[in-house]
């Protein structure tokens, strides 16, 4: 998988998209102003908020258009993109692997949930454009999030698929 800026560098608005095989599996909007993420995905949409009351260096807590709690982003050592999100009870865990600028993601639930993703170059990240102070701290928690809610919907359906040919097995 592979994660690539599509916007340009004098848009408020971060945009990101998330590909397989020249595939589209997902894009991305980061608002830093409205401190909004919005992710579509194979007929999800979902907005997330970030709450930067409770959020610090180490830590990022993830709310739904609701206010209540989504999920929440806990970094080992930031900037390094290394620590976990839990997002709908399930924790992913994620290891950044620097001389390949690459993240790997495992669902802790699901030990054959895992995904490697080449992140974009930091050259190409339009952070000049962006009017917030923490900026790159919230680029880097809407890419984890992002990326963990794409192996959560693909497990989701997955394990729809594999009821629904249980059910017709079963008759």
């Amino acid at each position: 998988m592979i994660l690539t800026w599509i916007n340009r560098r004098s848009d408020p608005i971060l945009e990101l998209q998330l590909t397989e095989d020249g595939e589209i599996l997902e894009s991305l909007q980061l608002n830093p102003v409205q401190e909004s993420i919005r992710i579509r995905c194979e007929g999800y949409h979902q907005v997330f908020f970030l709450n930067n009351s409770k959020a610090s260096q180490d830590q990022v807590i993830f709310t739904n258009a609701y206010g209540i709690e989504a999920g929440i982003l806990k970094f080992n050592d930031y900037p390094l993109l290394s620590g976990t999100v839990t997002l709908e009870n399930q924790a992913f865990l994620c290891t950044h692997n620097s001389s390949s600028n690459s993240l790997t993601m495992c669902n802790t639930s699901l030990s054959e949930n895992r995904v490697s993703v080449l992140l974009p170059l930091e050259d190409n990240l339009p952070l000049s454009s962006i009017p917030v102070a923490n900026k790159r701290l919230e680029m880097d928690a809407a890419m984890l999030l992002s990326i963990c809610w794409n192996m959560l919907k693909k497990s989701q359906l997955l394990e729809v698929s594999a009821s629904g040919r249980l059910m017709s097995s079963l008759m």
